[in-house]
């Protein structure tokens, strides 16, 4: 079409005698990714040794990986397109080859050419009501928004070299535009002083090209050169505030690397960061992916990375943030789909909270379905989800459907419900229930309880741990809620007179919740409570539950051992089970022959042979035991300790060579030992068997946004008998709930661990041979330094996690 020729020499035979030509460098900066490399090696492009040696130039160098490749003469601009087109699945062109009837005047026209250099994008033809533009920048979510509105149709990006857009701008338009004199940049860009990373387009100094080219395009001018040193310093506190901020600058991507934006901002250090980087070399995820799976960042973190890397704003949203008007506008399948949360109409644009803002097809979808130009915002996708589960359940339909009175209910077995997809045309009974189940998961609730009083059906959930009343249905609606919850659950619909148990999962998007139901008679009606079971693979880490640094390096030393028992302690809904998940976790390796048996299966583990104790057929923990050992096995984990029988063959197999997890009933570590003694299991073998106990409970962790230091008196903390000698007294940093939008006013998010662990020692064997009491257990283990559990959250309240009233509540 246009004819120009631009052919280029370039020598790819590897590191030895590679000589990176100018052309090649300047031939375009494209927005590559780490992702490029792998696209790059995965097509023979590249070698593996070339990826390394980039890599390892990457460490002390701000430019992307597929720029570093392009400046060593590895691959060509072109390569790079191409590469960039695979990863965002886009096509990619060269204008030059394109046959007239691919391109139209009429779309060139619509845009001037000030525009089209600055986006450096060019309008090719129209296509299913869209216009095809070539771009240098496909990701720059800013410049399609842009291109859209001016040119009146919805834009349909395709990829091409820069190289090749100067060509087509040379051959449209002459010499390159500079509408605001050589020294300034069009206001909305910036200069190579304000850039973060100048040079990341050029590659630096390089050596003269060969190039055979008749009609030779004009190249923009070099950016200064800065020292790397001299970059970071300079740039330190923009990047800073820009990830703190989430604050948007301007339009456009900034570019850069995540491990960069990180290190600035003060969240990783150079060394974790460079660890990273080592790890990504055999693990091709992501960069920020690998430091969050090493515990050196958080969601949270990474996010405002990403925004301040793409110039966006940074929200922590929660349901309160969320305009009701705004969500109708989009299915909300579309927005589980895109992990999206419209917030709100603002200029004539859709707000929307995205946890993937580069994802253009998603933007383009629910631009194209709310009828609005979306402006996005960054956002953690554990927070937009739970957003999601609150604001679709608790939508303006289920305050009509409490008005509504209960038509004919179909009876079914649906087994396994798809929450979030309910019709107008569902009865309304189905579509409350599934409201009440949608808010429960969106509450991470752990349980349900619906209750029939005297003048209505009350619905209250329990999270973090403490139980909240969430809706109040009418009577005459009492019968079909019961009913349909029985029908999910496969009980006896016609039996109201006798307790029942039952259980049915649902799905909202890709969680899925398993619910175990029981029914119980009352005056007033069948009473329901639900338990919610997360069932998707649990990733728990140790460090993130609440051990002490000495408590944990200490049960670390335990577990690593190649037999013994480890017994955790403590009441139903206490954290028992995460904890020995999360140990499991640490000790799973192909090595190891990981065996459990539960009841029920709480969460799924990869690597790790689960059993459900089914009763029924003859298949308890004590027979699940006897099969296990004869299956080979080096870990053990026992849902719970029941019987004499269980706790006999526990120990057992701890003494003859297995790692022994299990679980037990009691309130405190030292009532552990003497309770398998009062079992029937022989002092001589709990002595010999059991390593350490750990006794536990769940107390509120304290919402970091609104959180408040305040000042406790000596006289309350002599009252509480708050332990000085584990806890300095200039130490002492208390602080209060408050309350706010993101923790639901309550000044509590979350909940942590505290913990009580008694090692066995020589002296502790003695005194359970010689069958003690628990108290002289407790006296001796506490003269070793045992942290008792009050202790323990006394000392968590004055590092200001938790409140002492929360600690009082949740320890006697």
């Amino acid at each position: 079409m246009f004819g120009w020729n631009t052919s280029t020499k370039i020598n790819k035979k590897g590191a030895e005698g590679a000589t990176p030509t100018k052309a090649a460098v300047a031939g375009g900066a494209l927005p590559v990714s780490d992702k490029i490399g792998e696209i790059l090696l995965s097509e023979g492009t590249v070698t593996r040794e070339q990826i390394d040696l980039a890599l390892t130039m990457q460490r002390n160098d701000p430019r992307r990986l597929g720029e570093i490749l392009l400046s060593l003469g590895y691959v060509t601009a072109e390569d790079l397109g191409r590469a960039v087109a695979r990863d965002q699945k886009l096509e990619f062109v060269e204008i030059r080859e394109l046959p007239p009837d691919a391109v139209d005047p009429d779309a060139i026209n619509l845009l001037d050419e000030g525009i089209l250099r600055k986006h450096k994008a060019l309008p090719l033809r129209f296509e299913n009501g869209h216009v095809v533009v070539a771009m240098a920048d496909p990701t720059d979510l800013y410049a399609v928004e842009d291109l859209r509105l001016l040119a009146g149709h919805a834009v349909r990006p395709v990829v091409v070299t820069e190289e090749d857009l100067n060509g087509a701008f040379l051959h449209l338009f002459g010499g390159v535009e500079s509408p605001s004199g050589p020294d300034e940049y069009p206001e909305d860009e910036e200069g190579p002083l304000d850039d973060p990373y100048p040079g990341a387009g050029n590659g630096g100094a390089v050596e003269e090209a060969v190039v055979e080219a008749p009609m030779e395009p004009v190249e923009p001018e070099p950016a200064a050169e800065i020292e790397p040193e001299e970059l970071v310093l300079g740039q330190e506190g923009e990047i800073e505030e820009a990830a703190r901020s989430g604050s948007q600058v301007h339009a456009g991507t900034v570019g850069g690397r995540i491990g960069d934006i990180l290190v600035a901002a003060g969240d990783i250090m150079p060394e974790q960061l460079e660890e990273a980087l080592a790890l990504q070399r055999e693990d091709r995820r992501e960069i920020g992916q690998i430091l969050l799976s090493l515990g050196y960042v958080g969601k949270a973190v990474l996010a405002r990375a990403l925004a301040a890397r793409l110039r966006l704003e940074y929200v922590e949203i929660t349901e309160r943030d969320v305009d009701r008007a705004a969500t109708s506008l989009v299915d909300p399948r579309v927005l589980r789909k895109y992990g999206a949360m419209p917030m709100r109409v603002e200029g004539g644009r859709l707000v929307v909270a995205m946890s993937e803002p580069n994802n253009f097809y998603a933007l383009e979808d629910i631009r194209m379905i709310s009828g609005y130009p979306i402006t996005p915002v960054v956002a953690v996708d554990d927070d937009i989800r739970r957003v999601q589960n609150k604001v679709f359940a608790m939508s303006a339909e289920v305050s009509e459907l409490l008005e509504e009175a209960p038509g004919s209910q179909t009876a079914e077995d649906v087994g396994e419900l798809e929450l979030g997809n309910e019709s107008a045309e569902n009865a309304p009974i189905v579509r409350l229930v599934s409201s009440i189940l949608q808010q429960a998961v969106g509450e991470e609730a752990s349980d349900i309880h619906i209750e029939p009083r005297a003048r209505a059906l009350t619905v209250r959930m329990r999270v973090d741990g403490v139980l909240r009343e969430v809706m109040s249905v009418p009577p005459r609606l009492q019968n079909g809620v019961v009913a349909r919850i029985k029908i999910l659950a496969n009980l006896n619909i016609a039996e109201r007179r006798v307790p029942q148990d039952g259980r049915f999962s649902v799905r909202l998007g890709e969680q899925k919740v398993d619910l175990r139901a029981a029914s119980l008679p009352t005056v007033f009606g069948e009473k329901i409570v639900l338990r919610l079971l997360n069932t998707s693979s649990i990733d728990v880490d140790l460090k993130a539950l609440g051990f002490a640094p000495g408590a944990l390096a200490q049960y670390r030393e335990i577990f690593q051992k190649p037999y013994g028992t480890i017994l955790v302690t403590g009441p139903t809904g206490s954290g028992k089970s995460t904890t020995l998940y999360a140990t499991l976790g640490e000790l799973n390796s192909p090595e190891k022959n990981i065996i459990t048996v539960e009841d029920p299966v709480e969460y799924r583990m990869p690597g790790v042979n689960q059993i459900q104790v089914n009763p029924g057929v003859g298949l308890t923990f004590a027979s699940g035991l006897r099969s296990i050992l004869r299956s080979d096995p080096d870990v053990l984990m026992i849902g719970e300790i029941r019987d004499r029988e269980t706790a006999k063959i526990s120990v057992e197999a701890a003494l003859t060579g297995h790692l022994v997890l299990a679980t037990l009933h009691t309130n405190d570590a030292p009532a552990a030992v003497t309770r398998l003694t009062d079992m029937g299991v022989e002092p001589f073998l709990t002595a010999s068997a059991v390593d350490c106990v750990i006794a536990q409970r769940l107390a509120r962790r304290l919402c970091e946004r609104c959180k408040r230091p305040t000042e406790v008196d000596e006289e309350t903390l002599s009252r509480v008998r708050f332990p000085f000698k584990h806890a300095p007294e200039d130490a002492l940093d208390f602080h209060e709930a408050v309350g706010c939008d993101r923790c639901g006013g309550t000044g509590y998010r979350g909940r942590m661990g505290i913990y009580e662990m008694l090692v066995i020692t020589d002296e502790i064997k003695e005194l359970v041979l010689g069958r003690v009491s628990t108290g002289e257990v407790s006296r001796v283990a506490e003269g070793k330094g045992m942290v008792r559990l009050r202790e323990d959250g006394l000392i968590k309240a004055a590092r200001g996690e938790t409140t002492i009233e929360e600690v009082l509540r949740t320890v006697v």
